[in-house]
């Protein structure tokens, strides 16, 4: 069973975080201020290009959006970033509510 540290995040979490950064704090409080910084946008991004049926966009927008989560969520939230950029690239918007939907999820957890 998972503790809960400060936050909400588990320990699991923070374990696996310190070890992508090396066990560097420092490194990894910049990665994690980076991608508050651009996630953001990046999500509104990818929900525009989703809305207006821009399946160039929602392409551009969801491999960079995966870029960015995979340093640092969970496998879900890259694999459904990966699959709205397939959906982009084939012109294939069915779905993509549901493909981004998960990235929140993983997002708020």
């Amino acid at each position: 069973m998972q503790e809960s540290c400060p936050g909400g995040h588990s320990r699991d979490l923070e374990a696996a975080l310190l070890d992508r950064a090396e066990g560097d704090v420092e490194f990894l409080r910049s990665l994690i201020e980076a991608f508050l910084g651009v996630v953001p946008t990046l999500l509104s991004d990818v929900g525009e290009a989703g809305s207006a049926c821009d399946a160039a966009a929602l392409e551009a927008a969801s491999h960079t959006l995966k870029g960015a989560i995979s340093n640092l969520l969970g496998r879900q939230a890259a694999d459904a970033a990966k699959n709205l950029e397939a959906k982009g690239r084939a012109g294939n918007l069915a779905g993509t509510h549901q493909e981004f939907a998960a990235i929140e999820r993983q997002m708020h957890q």
